[in-house]
């Protein structure tokens, strides 16, 4: 994962995505949204990416209150699936990923 991170412009998460989709890991998904996320809010100048930042720091450089409300979800959301370790059911992956869909979209 730490290779990731320190190559975050160079990653294609969209492949990232669609194969652990396809493969079931439904909590390293929303991992790859999340950094996916992030990458497209630093393309965009919307922040300013850095592997040390936390959501936090991230949350005041938004300056959309929209984006920053969604962002705020997002990261509840990455924090609870991924570092709670909790399983996901597939209708709280849904949700989730629809969530991340609808806010990434809203970059473009």
């Amino acid at each position: 994962y730490d290779e990731i991170e320190k190559n975050l412009h160079l990653v294609d998460f969209e492949k990232l995505i669609k194969n652990s989709i396809k493969s079931g890991e439904h909590r390293l998904s929303i991992r790859y949204y999340y950094l996916f996320l992030l990458k497209k809010m630093s393309e965009k100048g919307i922040i300013e990416w850095d592997v040390e930042k936390t959501n936090s720091d991230y949350i005041y450089e938004i300056k959309s209150a929209d984006l920053k409300a969604n962002f705020e979800y997002l990261s509840y959301l990455y924090n609870y699936i991924w570092y709670g370790e909790f399983d996901v059911t597939p209708q709280e992956f849904e949700k989730a990923k629809k969530a991340f869909d609808s806010t990434i979209q809203s970059i473009y």
